[in-house]
């Protein structure tokens, strides 16, 4: 059902509130804009570093560190992500972490173009490419 509203038109819909699926972020763009509020705290002074932050958040310091890595993504890729649709690739936060194994910018991109590859990137059918190339590294 749809009702005009001084000329917008909105959808209704029985999903309990609920965006469609092609209004959500992607889950790797939530992690990656999580991963830069938390940083801006930390740079405000809220926090004096990542392992005050873990306490308030009750995380370890470990997935503190996992989540605020993802700022040091190369900049066309964290712009990427940021606007990948709900529906688009499977690029998980664990295919992120695998980019930032290069700690150079243009490796990182490289691994990008691995992950976001058609029929390779991302999800769980290139999962076992991506383990037994590490393992190769």
């Amino acid at each position: 059902m749809n009702l005009r509203l001084e000329g917008m038109v909105l959808g209704l819909r029985a999903t309990g509130g609920r965006p469609p699926e092609e209004a959500r972020p992607h889950t790797a763009a939530v992690a990656l804009a999580r991963a830069h509020k938390l940083q801006e705290r930390i740079d405000s002074g809220e926090f004096a570093g990542r392992a005050e932050l873990a306490r308030a958040l009750g995380f370890t310091l470990a997935r503190v560190s996992q989540m605020l890595d993802l700022t040091l993504l190369a900049p066309d890729i964290q712009e990427e992500v940021l606007f990948l649709g709900s529906g688009e690739g499977g690029v998980t936060e664990s295919d992120l972490r695998w980019v930032l194994g290069a700690p150079v910018w243009v490796e990182q991109r490289g691994r990008w173009a691995e992950v976001t590859e058609p029929g390779k990137g991302g999800g769980p059918q290139c999962a076992a490419i991506r383990v037994s190339s590490r393992r190769q590294q």
